[in-house]
């Protein structure tokens, strides 16, 4: 038997070695590009979820400017409610101006016609004495021009 020298291989077992570590060199390669995909899948993920927690963070600040606008038209139909509430308030004040107002002139009106009607009265009570008079001055002087002229015609015959 001879012996062989360990330094020196088959050309057969050089090529399966070869080819081993070119399998090997595939197997790395292809590990490495798998961890690559895998980050480039987690990179993808983590942009996903910023994405969506900006647009969380967007949605909600939507969500705080919507209530802020609820609130200020809220605040501003309140407004407008005291404003109407004070218009009312401020007519029904006029209206009951108005009201006492008429009623004062109403007062003054029975007041000089509770002043003006005695004398009114007394006015018309001096009327009718003067008419009386005037009546019975008349009559007297019907009678004086009668007995005038029955004294005339008793002369005369």
């Amino acid at each position: 038997m001879f012996k062989k020298d360990i330094m020196t291989v088959s050309p057969k077992l050089l090529l399966l070695l070869l080819l081993l570590l070119l399998l090997l060199l595939l197997l790395l390669l292809l590990q490495l590009l798998l961890l690559l995909l895998l980050l480039l899948l987690l990179l993808l993920l983590l942009l996903l979820l910023l994405l969506l927690l900006l647009l969380l963070l967007l949605l909600l600040l939507l969500l705080r400017l919507l209530l802020l606008l609820l609130l200020l038209l809220l605040l501003l139909l309140l407004l407008l409610l005291q404003l109407l509430l004070l218009l009312l308030l401020l007519l029904l004040l006029l209206l009951l101006l108005l009201l006492l107002l008429l009623l004062l002139l109403l007062l003054l009106l029975l007041l000089l016609l509770l002043i003006l009607l005695p004398l009114l009265l007394l006015l018309l009570l001096l009327l009718l004495r003067l008419l009386r008079l005037l009546r019975l001055l008349l009559f007297t002087l019907l009678y004086l021009f009668l007995n005038i002229l029955k004294f005339a015609a008793y002369h005369l015959k």
